[in-house]
């Protein structure tokens, strides 16, 4: 599936920190990560845990969740 798919089908995303004792969560912005990397960019964990890291500790340990509208 592809960012420009998730949005035509209106998915949501959210991104957690999975580092210990942190447990920070933030929804993403598929409008503004898709402007910034591609409609036709995988919006699979592997294509995007790189682009990624907690903002509240800054780990890259980090996780996906995706739910349909």
């Amino acid at each position: 599936m592809t960012l420009g798919q998730m949005i035509d089908s209106n998915y949501t995303m959210r991104v957690y920190c999975e580092e210990s004792g942190c447990n920070a969560r933030a929804d993403i912005d598929l409008d503004g990560l898709a402007q910034r990397l591609g409609r036709d960019h995988g919006a699979m964990h592997d294509d995007l845990k790189i682009k990624f890291r907690c903002g509240r500790c800054g780990s890259r340990k980090i996780s996906f969740r995706i739910d349909p509208n």
